[in-house]
């Protein structure tokens, strides 16, 4: 599994400056419900990740649950991100408006998220990890979103006989309406597997921090919603805890994951558009989190 990669925040300041590739607006089918367990009747999608972020996978998947193991050669890992685009629209102009987006131009991140339905993500390094989703017939791009290189999105299609899987039992976390996470669990265990549910009308992606030793979340409220914005050191340690990829509204994805126990701070920071680009978590999207 993976070491946790936190690519949502830099020292608690550059709080928009994510790069995780992510947006849409497309309303989505839910995906198949959880089953005690996976049944797999189809194989795993083999994904190679390259020092030069090439993706290496097979041009047709089955259409249906599928679960992607990927390796990353890249030191540091890698963010593995699906995406499906509309018609016409291309990875240099998907490009484009996503950094374009991520630096406050509101026209380009609605553009982006008119164009781009979120299947889900999950950090990548030299072992297999693994991200479970369901996809419907069409053509997807698959990404590392640690370079936003035009050049490196790989295009594969979804067609063929129903795979025949089942979505894993796994310990779910939820979005919520507009800019909320459901209030349970409270907890979640410090290794296996992390159901994400979008249930809300918003984009959204996880980011969990752990709270530095003697801190508590009340520390980090107090922080974070400071005048002016974060000011002094933060209470939490950026280096310890988990993202996820983007998922649409309507969208579920299942993914691994190991991190330390303690107590975490979960939030989003996908920028909303509505709001001029402001991210959800000072829209009030963060909780305290308990991993045992």
């Amino acid at each position: 599994m993976a070491p946790p990669r936190i690519r949502a925040l830099t020292a608690g300041v550059a709080l928009v400056a994510t790069s995780t590739m992510t947006a849409a607006v497309t309303t989505a089918p839910a995906a198949p419900a959880s089953s005690a367990s996976s049944t797999a009747t189809t194989p795993a999608v083999e994904v190679i990740i390259s020092k030069a972020r090439v993706i290496t996978m097979p041009d047709t998947v089955q259409p249906g649950v599928n679960t992607f193991k990927i390796t990353s050669a890249r030191e540091g890992g890698s963010a593995f991100q699906l995406l499906r685009p509309a018609e016409g629209y291309t990875p240099a102009q998907a490009t484009r408006d996503i950094n374009k987006g991520f630096k406050g131009k509101v026209k380009a991140l609605k553009r982006f998220e008119a164009n781009v339905t979120l299947f889900g993500g999950v950090t990548a390094d030299d072992t297999a990890d693994k991200l479970v989703v369901a996809l419907e017939p069409g053509t997807y791009w698959a990404t590392d979103t640690n370079g936003n290189d035009p050049d490196k999105i790989a295009t594969f299609s979804v067609s063929g006989d129903q795979t025949g899987n089942t979505i894993p039992a796994a310990t779910t976390i939820t979005a919520k309406k507009a800019t909320s996470w459901a209030r349970s669990p409270k907890s979640i265990p410090k290794k296996g597997l992390l159901n994400f549910k979008n249930a809300s009308s918003n984009n959204h992606f996880i980011v969990m921090v752990k709270l530095r030793k003697g801190k508590n979340f009340h520390d980090f409220k107090e922080w974070f919603e400071a005048e002016g914005g974060p000011q002094g050191p933060p209470p939490v340690n950026f280096d310890v805890g988990l993202d996820s990829g983007a998922l649409s509204p309507g969208y579920s994805a299942v993914f691994d994951y190991r991190i330390p126990k303690g107590n975490y701070v979960m939030l989003c920071f996908w920028p909303d558009a509505a709001m001029g680009g402001m991210p959800h978590a000072f829209m009030g999207m963060y909780r305290p989190l308990t991993v045992k």
